[in-house]
């Protein structure tokens, strides 16, 4: 509910004042690990930092991509391991890498037409969505 009332503050128009400084980003880090440890979703504390700031859209885009690309492969690592190695969760990523590859794309054509606000408002909005979704699902569990 909280990421929903961040995303919902800064699409009305909320925005950081402060540069960016290495204590706040341990701290965004320490509260996306956090939110991984507990609920298995670690992108909302990022994504929300990202985008409360004066960051170019392409370039968050692209660390956005490579954030998640990385979370991907670790937690698909740990399924490895922890899941005593069975192989599904390998084959479920491996069947997923063509279609993640191909929203990248398209993504990417997307982006050149595309303005910050545009972007801001698009991620934003995906943010609420999903996270909506999410409260659905468990509330009727």
């Amino acid at each position: 509910m909280l990421v929903i009332i961040a995303a919902i503050a800064l699409l009305c128009g909320y925005q950081r004042k402060r540069a960016t400084t290495k204590v706040k980003e341990v701290t965004v880090g320490g509260v996306s690990g956090f939110c991984c440890g507990i609920a298995g979703i670690s992108g909302p504390p990022v994504v929300l930092y990202l985008l409360s700031g004066s960051h170019n859209h392409k370039e968050m885009r692209a660390t956005l991509i490579y954030y998640f690309a990385l979370i991907d492969f670790y937690v698909l690592a740990a399924l490895l391991i922890l899941d005593g190695f069975s192989l599904l969760p390998f084959a479920v990523a491996l069947a997923c890498f063509p279609l993640m590859w191909l929203g990248a794309m398209l993504g990417c054509k997307q982006l050149a037409t595309t303005n910050p606000l545009q972007y801001k408002r698009w991620a934003l909005l995906t943010i609420i969505t999903g996270n909506i979704i999410s409260l659905v699902v468990v509330l009727f569990r």
